[in-house]
């Protein structure tokens, strides 16, 4: 039962301008008119297309969807596979909606030829026209759509689509009625990544097309960056939400606007680019692909090394985002360890948000061997509660309670923040300190020691004046197995990589857990766990050591 208590943490925190977007789309929602926006499309007029590109502009996304299986109707999106026919059936019931947004955002015709991309196009342009919620011409989806359909057909085929009069025509039209609808629905209720998707597509046709209007779109695509970047890729270059996979998003578009050829959009990225891909690199583990803290699953975005600078690789190195809060190591050996340490994120939009505070993820020998249980859906269920909850996490839970109140499926409540964080570089590795006060008398402190030699030590601490159930946990990848398992000590191995685990003073046991590293993918795997029962004693601290180290 969702209480008026845990509303009010989820409002108090919105901006005056989302609040204003709640109020007015659900306005919009229920009264605006397609066939006047239809008829206003056909008196604006895009122009010709300007564009001189200064690099070929990259596939988004991971592109699992091949030419032979889209003409046979079969689209895969989040691990799940659909037949559609073909052209497609879009109005079908898909099986959720974010699987119905990957459907409209066209990424998949970067797969195809010019023809066989020309003719979904122009189906989906006659048979999904712009009606009362369709989840196709809501915002986010109409961005990235305006997106892909003009890096395709303006950047990848110009010269065909340039000799292709009927359709080019009929695809600015389409594409004139998308910019004047997005410009009407930008997405201010929820600002953070979205917004700047909306900027992105508006800054895209406004540099592509020269005519009255596209100036128009330009301008406003460009204020929008020029403000949002500035808020959203902080002073470390991480993107403010902390999610790596919507980083790695962020990235993606940073590139695509410095890719138009467009000076002003290049001077308007110049300033975050370099740091946003050196954020992403000390986001990725050895084997190249993102930690998935918070909000975040693999194969949904580009793969990182298509951005990486390769800037001292290989080099055993500390390294620290103090603004998203994230610190960790890098070795030569193929060590790797990130902690969080930071806020959960943003307070105007902590949708994409996890519990996971003084979590970590840990790989030896490029071997991911401790990892986050990641994200299975983004539907109100109880594989998001899950996915969201302190107990999915590589950190401490107390009384089965969660760090912050999550509840829907994006929505955060009462939350807590780190304190006292301090990060210091040793001659062998680094320190991390900080705490959480889960309330005025249960304070959670929580130390890392690292060693680049492979050894991590944490030590928790935790204050309260009443008896707790403490639970921490270690969270083990799908192909480590349990070698050996004595009171206080677990060996593990991975490929003939042998570590283990060892927690002075109390027992430790075995759980078993879903890992989805992916969308719609749950993997059997192993927690450990050490559950302990703190008693009652004045002015005691509950201390927990555990060492991690590779044997």
């Amino acid at each position: 039962m969702i209480s008026i208590n845990q509303y009010w943490h989820a409002i108090r925190y919105l901006k005056p301008i989302q609040i204003y977007g709640q109020i007015r789309n659900r306005i919009v929602s229920k009264t605006f008119s397609p066939n006047y926006w239809k008829k206003r499309a056909e008196t604006i007029q895009l122009g010709d297309c300007v564009w001189n590109p200064t690099g070929e502009f990259l596939p988004p996304g991971k592109q699992q969807n091949i030419a032979e299986s889209i003409k046979k109707g079969n689209l895969t999106f989040l691990n799940v596979e659909m037949n559609l026919g073909y052209p497609f059936n879009w109005s079908t019931k898909m099986p959720s909606k974010l699987w119905e947004y990957n459907l409209h955002y066209f990424e998949y015709i970067f797969a195809l030829d010019y023809e066989n991309a020309k003719l979904l196009v122009l189906d989906w342009i006659k048979n999904y026209p712009l009606k009362r919620y369709a989840c196709g011409w809501e915002p986010y989806p109409v961005s990235l759509r305006i997106m892909n359909w003009i890096t395709f057909f303006f950047g990848w085929h110009q010269n065909k689509i340039m000799s292709d009069i009927e359709f080019q025509t009929i695809l600015k039209k389409n594409l004139i009625l998308h910019a004047d609808w997005l410009v009407y629905r930008l997405e201010y209720h929820l600002l953070g990544n979205h917004y700047l998707e909306n900027a992105a597509a508006l800054s895209i046709i406004g540099s592509c097309f020269n005519s009255q209007r596209t100036k128009y779109l330009f301008q406003i695509g460009t204020k929008i960056l020029h403000y949002e970047l500035a808020e959203q890729i902080l002073t470390d270059g991480m993107h403010l939400e902390r999610s790596p996979m919507y980083h790695s998003r962020i990235v993606y578009l940073l590139k695509l606007l410095h890719n138009t050829g467009n000076h002003d959009l290049q001077k308007i990225v110049a300033p975050y680019w370099s740091k946003a891909v050196d954020a992403l690199e000390k986001l990725c583990h050895p084997d190249e692909q993102i930690a998935l803290f918070n909000d975040a699953a693999l194969g949904i975005y580009n793969h990182p090394k298509q951005f990486f600078q390769n800037k001292n690789i290989g080099e055993t190195k500390n390294f620290q985002l103090n603004d998203a809060g994230y610190f960790g190591a890098k070795t030569n050996k193929g060590h790797y360890i990130l902690c969080d340490a930071g806020k959960i994120g943003p307070d105007y939009l902590p949708g994409h948000a996890h519990g996971d505070i003084f979590s970590f993820e840990l790989s030896f020998f490029s071997k991911r061997m401790i990892v986050d249980s990641g994200v299975y859906d983004y539907v109100d269920s109880p594989n998001r509660k899950y996915s969201r909850s302190t107990a999915a996490h590589n950190t401490i839970e107390i009384d089965g309670y969660d760090q912050c109140e999550f509840f829907d499926a994006f929505k955060v409540g009462h939350r807590i923040y780190p304190r006292h964080v301090f990060f210091e570089t040793l001659t062998y590795g680094f320190r991390l300190n900080g705490e959480l006060h889960h309330n005025r008398k249960t304070i959670h402190h929580r130390l890392f020691e690292w060693n680049h030699n492979g050894i991590l030590k944490i030590i928790d601490r935790i204050n309260a004046d009443q008896s707790k159930e403490i639970i921490s946990r270690f969270h083990l990848h799908p192909d480590c197995k349990i070698i050996e398992q004595k009171n206080h000590e677990i060996v593990v191995e991975r490929d003939s990589i042998r570590w283990k685990l060892t927690c002075y003073d109390y027992p430790l046991t075995l759980n078993h857990f879903d890992y989805s590293p992916e969308f719609g993918l749950k993997i059997p795997a192993i927690v450990i766990e050490c559950i302990v029962i703190k008693p009652v004693i004045t002015n005691r601290s509950l201390i927990l050591q555990t060492i991690i180290e590779i044997v």
